[in-house]
């Protein structure tokens, strides 16, 4: 799957980090003692972008939503989801919709 990204690392910052992202992200972290086995301590995101629908308004669309095998079952999906509908509520949006799988 790796062959069929054509999105360069700087485009993808700057289009998440820019003067005017075109998406946002949320990340869950566990502090260093409760790291992964490979060492990682991000173990969750999610990635979203506003757009409109004509028929609804507004929409938080997210984009790509995953948390790590070994820490699945502790909530963490469950706090990143809460995250998105607090982001939801601030800014009005009147659907939040994915692609859940």
């Amino acid at each position: 799957m790796e062959d069929q990204v054509r999105l360069t690392e700087k485009e993808l910052l700057e289009d998440g980090f820019g003067d005017h992202p075109f998406y946002h992200c949320v990340v869950a972290e566990v502090p260093k003692d409760k790291q992964s086995a490979e060492g990682y301590t991000v173990v969750g995101f999610a990635m979203y972008y506003f757009t409109y629908d004509p028929w609804i308004g507004k929409l938080l669309y997210l984009e790509d939503f995953y948390v790590m095998k070994e820490f699945r079952g502790y909530g963490i999906g469950s706090e990143i989801l809460k995250n998105l509908s607090h982001v939801s509520v601030s800014v009005l949006v009147k659907v939040l919709k994915g692609c859940f799988s």
